[in-house]
């Protein structure tokens, strides 16, 4: 495997040309495939600042993604009508807010000591200010509300902006962080989940808040959203954001936004979770990641990795033939 170098990672996130290698990239990868990688246990993201670098060090990445922990309360099933906590005033005022005290930085700030040399973190939040605000609310109740009431939607995400943003203010201080990644589902594989007028109103002026930040310290700015953007895409490159991830196939085609967007956006994964990564063979994967690099990676401005995460479920032969692939076919120039 190669030697972890964020300034590889991060001339691909900025648009900078071509790095000497393709990056590898994945939101989150399950315990599971980091544990038989390094045959020992890998626990969670949030709790295991060292496994998770020395995993993402000896896989070839350039970065580890380690965030604080917090949390928002939420209902047993956010999807069922009645199962949000928030649907009226009252218990807006009633919910236990979460302070900004109570966010525990120490597994962002431990991590520093465990980074080898070239290696930087990627940090932000766990969840994303449009899913912590439905969840919190339940689905039902907030699109309605979206009508309804918009005065108390403002509220809600108002106060779920306000410490998701006061996490992205603190990780983007820290040296040791190279950039900020926002994960915030907003759209299936057929639209935004909202009108993309709504998501101008309620949510992006927030987006736009971390994409400053991520400005101000020189840092990429990487957002993931599953689903098609289209609607929004100049919205989101307004509200700063430097990379896209992760472009399912289902829902978009990376080669027309490489071809439209590609000195706007640099573009992250795309090797389908749900057809060769699960269901492919090794070669499935590799001749699909042999094609992307050879479509998108030209000129810099891709980076590979999955078209989501990688689950527990995915073969693990697949996810080594994946990163395998992407250092065989991935030195620069291309061929």
């Amino acid at each position: 495997m190669i030697e972890p170098n964020f300034e590889r990672l991060k001339k691909a996130l900025f648009l900078e040309g071509e790095p000497d290698y393709v990056p590898k990239i994945e939101l989150w990868i399950d315990n599971s495939i980091m544990s038989k990688f390094l045959g020992k246990e890998v626990k969670d993201m949030c709790y295991d600042s060292k496994g998770i670098i020395e995993f993402m060090s000896k896989a070839g990445y350039d970065y580890a993604h380690v965030i604080p922990i917090y949390n928002f309360k939420k209902g047993k099933n956010p999807l069922q009508m009645d199962s949000g906590l928030i649907s009226k005033i009252e218990d807006f005022e009633r919910y236990e807010w979460p302070k900004k005290e109570d966010v525990n930085f120490d597994p962002v700030l431990e991590a520093e000591k465990y980074l080898p040399d070239g290696m930087k973190l990627i940090s932000g939040s766990r969840g994303g200010i449009f899913e912590e605000t439905w969840m919190i609310m339940g689905f039902g109740n907030f699109t309605y509300s979206l009508i309804d009431n918009p005065e108390l939607v403002k509220k809600v995400i108002g106060k779920v902006a306000e410490i998701i943003i006061y996490i992205f203010e603190n990780v983007a201080k820290m040296d040791h962080v190279g950039a900020l990644w926002l994960s915030d589902d907003i759209a299936y594989k057929t639209g935004t989940m909202i009108s993309p007028k709504h998501l101008r109103e309620f949510l992006f002026p927030y987006y736009k808040k971390i994409g400053d930040i991520a400005k101000k310290h020189g840092k990429p700015f990487l957002y993931h959203s599953d689903g098609k953007l289209y609607s929004v895409l100049d919205d989101l490159i307004e509200c700063g954001i430097n990379a896209l991830h992760p472009i399912e196939p289902i829902s978009m085609d990376i080669y027309k936004l490489k071809k439209e967007y590609g000195r706007k956006l640099c573009l992250l994964g795309n090797v389908a979770v749900e057809n060769e990564l699960t269901r492919g063979k090794k070669e499935d994967v590799e001749n699909s990641v042999k094609e992307k690099i050879e479509k998108l990676a030209p000129g810099g401005g891709y980076c590979c990795g999955s078209s989501n995460t990688i689950p527990s479920y995915i073969p693990f032969e697949n996810y080594l033939a994946m990163i395998n692939a992407i250092e065989k076919y991935g030195k620069y120039p291309i061929r």
